[in-house]
């Protein structure tokens, strides 16, 4: 997705085989590749000017890989699975080092590291007893550090760009900064009535912006000052949230598939895109039992080959949107 221009620049099939569903991914600086985890432990490198595979290998030891992180040269990639490894890896699937045994009372699920994949956190929802893990792989031996929340489960994370500070946001609203020897830093902010699903550092500035479940984003100063109005612009959760063009936009990408671009005051900045499309209406044609024809909501005409695991064969423009 070109955000600049406000258009989809291309669609890239990951689809590999029933038993292996695309889980997680990253964008390589430069857009020319991105990192693809998978269902059964896959890591892939593709092309984004092929949209073929440059290479593969098995990070997860069979299971899925739950987040995928790059660091800013994309030189060095870090994987967490389903398992609670956290391995580090070079771009050419080469180990980085020791892989890291994140403690899997807590089911892992979030990821965030900085721009050198040295300061990393991770956390999940599901603990007893909730708390996050952080890990400096700076340092000789990275071992996790185990920093409990009690009565208070983190649903999201974010590491400044260098490593200085990091973010967790709550189930119930609030977020906290910590220094980046995992002390906290001020009370809590009171940011939301709903659960935080996503936070960046706005770039270039001291600011903070988060996301919830219910689709409101919002940024802040560091010291809990609001920054901004509430930005609302698709019912339902965001769940990317990302700082552009030195802090000057934020852009967010719904659930539904729609991704909006806000300015750092809270107006959307640019027109919205939207990345896939609610199938409209379904059907089999009886001379090619294979296939399917399915009317989306954006417009287009496709059919699909059930021979391809599912995959949209053709496709045309009946109508603009």
């Amino acid at each position: 997705i070109d955000l600049r221009k406000s258009e989809l620049k291309k669609r890239i099939s990951v689809t590999r085989d029933a038993d292996a569903s695309p889980v997680s991914v990253a964008l390589f600086p430069g857009g020319e590749r991105i990192a693809v985890g998978y269902s059964d432990g896959t890591l892939a490198i593709v092309s984004t000017t092929e949209g073929l595979p440059e290479s593969e290998w098995n990070a997860g030891k069979g299971v899925a890989i739950n987040e995928i992180e790059l660091s800013a040269d994309g030189e060095k990639i870090l994987t967490l699975d389903a398992e609670g490894r956290l391995s580090p890896w070079s771009a050419n699937g080469e180990p980085l080092g020791k892989v890291v045994q994140l403690d899997t009372s807590s089911i892992p699920e979030f990821l965030a590291s900085d721009n050198r994949n040295a300061l990393t956190i991770s956390g999940g929802i599901f603990a007893e007893a909730p708390f996050f893990s952080l890990i400096d792989f700076s340092l000789p031996d990275p071992a996790p550090r185990k920093i409990e929340t009690p009565g208070k489960t983190a649903s999201a994370l974010a590491v400044r760009a260098d490593g200085g500070r990091f973010l967790t946001g709550f189930q119930d609203g609030t977020i906290q900064i910590w220094n980046r020897d995992g002390t906290p830093e001020g009370s809590p902010i009171l940011a939301h009535r709903a659960t935080i699903w996503r936070l960046a550092f706005v770039e270039g500035t001291n600011w903070i912006a988060s996301a919830t479940t219910d689709g409101e984003v919002r940024i802040w100063g560091e010291g809990g000052e609001a920054m901004s109005s509430p930005m609302v612009g698709v019912a339902g959760e965001i769940t990317e949230l990302s700082s552009l063009e030195n802090g000057r936009f934020l852009s967010g990408v719904f659930a539904n598939g729609s991704v909006l671009t806000w300015d750092n005051l809270g107006s959307q900045a640019r027109p919205g895109i939207y990345t896939r499309a609610v199938a409209e209406q379904v059907v089999f044609p009886r001379s090619r039992p294979d296939e399917m024809l399915v009317g989306l909501a954006d417009g287009r005409l496709g059919v699909v080959d059930w021979n391809k695991s599912g995959e949209m064969i053709r496709e045309v423009q009946i109508s603009e949107g």
